[in-house]
């Protein structure tokens, strides 16, 4: 029987649903019906199907907000081969200029990408790691009166301000093994000390899914995203550049591997 209480999102009561933190469409096995490795930070690898959910987040209304912001950042992710399920063979810049700057390393530069559905995705799967409790997610939090502006944000469709938690993408150029990732908070190294918070790191929460990284960073001003410009979804209206990597040399992989290895012990 399903519970019953006030929806985290929309603040209205009724029967919770369960519903995804990440989406299944961009966490699910590489045959259908066929199982993956799921792994997390602290967490033992595990087999499964189906990528995380909650049964105590949201209710249908809510649920239909956050599909909602799903099924569009979906559909410009695929068509714009941004994730491994819109490619077909391999990756094929058709519809960006892409830069190769050696055979790992590259960058693609779009023009009319709509960022303003990739933000509100983005910032909803923030929200959704912060109010969860499942494991894994529990160490993703920003302050209360924070997520209280983004969850308003997302009821309304306002993106607010670009530098309120700036959102940036990397995508893995070469395709590697399926798995699925709880988000975590990494800190992201910058060229020099930031003007406000005088260091060289900057914190972020990492979410990855279908070859695509997506860095949320945890700042709030303009000074502490300088340098990254159009990097920035929503800097440049009319042009993105998304930073590319091989999967063979990417922390994505490596990370993968020391995770999977430190618990062979006990194998899956």
């Amino acid at each position: 029987m399903k519970k019953e209480g006030q929806c985290r999102l929309t603040l209205e009561n009724g029967k919770f649903i369960k519903s995804h933190l990440i989406p299944q469409a961009l966490t699910k096995p590489e045959i259908r019906g066929g199982i993956m490795k799921q792994i997390g930070e602290g967490a033992r690898p595990k087999k499964a199907t189906s990528s995380w959910y909650d049964y105590e987040l949201v209710t249908g209304a809510g649920e239909d907000i956050l599909t909602e912001f799903d099924t569009a950042a979906i559909t410009i992710l695929r068509n714009h081969q941004l994730i491994w399920s819109g490619w077909n063979e391999s990756f094929a810049s058709i519809d960006s200029k892409f830069y190769r700057l050696d055979k790992n390393y590259g960058v693609r530069d779009f023009s009319n990408l709509d960022w303003i559905k990739l933000r509100l995705f983005g910032l909803s799967l923030l929200w959704r790691a912060c109010n969860s409790n499942q494991n894994g997610f529990c160490d993703i939090n920003i302050p209360k009166e924070d997520l209280e502006i983004i969850r308003i944000m997302l009821i309304n469709r306002d993106v607010g301000a670009i530098h309120f938690y700036p959102i940036k993408l990397c995508q893995l150029s070469t395709k590697g093994k399926i798995h699925n990732q709880t988000p975590f908070i990494s800190k992201f190294e910058l060229p020099k000390r930031c003007e406000v918070t005088k260091s060289k790191y900057l914190n972020i929460v990492r979410f990855y899914f279908d070859g695509l990284m997506m860095h949320i960073h945890l700042s709030k001003t303009l000074k502490q995203i300088k340098g990254f410009d159009s990097q920035i979804l929503g800097f440049n209206p009319d042009k993105l550049i998304v930073t590319t990597v091989s999967y063979e040399i990417s922390f994505q992989k490596e990370n993968f591997e020391n995770i999977v290895n430190s618990y062979k012990e006990n194998p899956l």
